[in-house]
């Protein structure tokens, strides 16, 4: 092979770490458990208007370009919420109403990044989530739930960094519908219904 050609290809192969990477605004769930309920859950989401989640780095461990979100991750996280618990059947308000359930999210990180090593790099995602579930006046639970999605990868790409992300956050989201479901479920919870 000549050098030319060696020196052409390495720098196809590294110039990949040097784009960003933008997650789509498409949140898919991996929720196995649905139900319908006529409970209707109001989401807020604290500010949070920074768009990066995450860095991309070379062979070197080096940061060479970030992972971005469409919009805020306020935005973003609101409108996956959102998603996740209509798919697990609850009725999402646009507007808070006096009887719905409110859920207070803070966003303690969403971060995406590979961790190289030698011959390899564990792609890690984390979704820190505090969420506060007001069900009714003087009743409130909060609760702190941490997703790591991880994969041990010898080459990566902005897909499996995107995986990575999504997963863990999809991960999370799940668990916080399903924690509500419980938490409505149980006997010393009442909740007004539509």
């Amino acid at each position: 092979m000549s050098k030319g050609l060696a020196i052409l290809s390495l720098m196809f192969l590294c110039s990949c770490a040097f784009t960003d990477v933008n997650i789509q605004r498409e949140y898919y769930s991996k929720s196995t458990e649905k139900s319908r309920s006529n409970t209707r859950v109001y989401v807020h989401v604290d500010n949070k208007e920074d768009r990066v989640v995450g860095v991309k780095k070379n062979g070197y461990g080096i940061d060479t370009a970030q992972v971005y979100l469409p919009t805020s991750q306020s935005r973003w996280l609101k409108d996956a919420i959102e998603s996740e618990l209509r798919i697990q059947g609850f009725i999402v308000s646009k507007f808070r109403k006096q009887s719905d359930v409110v859920l207070d999210v803070k966003i303690n990180q969403l971060f995406v990044e590979p961790d190289v090593g030698f011959w390899a790099a564990s792609l890690i995602g984390i979704a820190d989530l505090n969420v506060r579930a007001k069900i009714k006046k003087g009743h409130e639970y909060e609760r702190n739930f941490v997703e790591v999605e991880r994969s041990t990868e010898m080459v990566w790409t902005d897909t499996d960094i995107k995986e990575r992300f999504n997963g863990a956050v999809s991960m999370c989201l799940s668990d916080i519908a399903v924690r509500l479901r419980e938490l409505l479920r149980s006997k010393n919870t009442k909740v007004a219904k539509r």
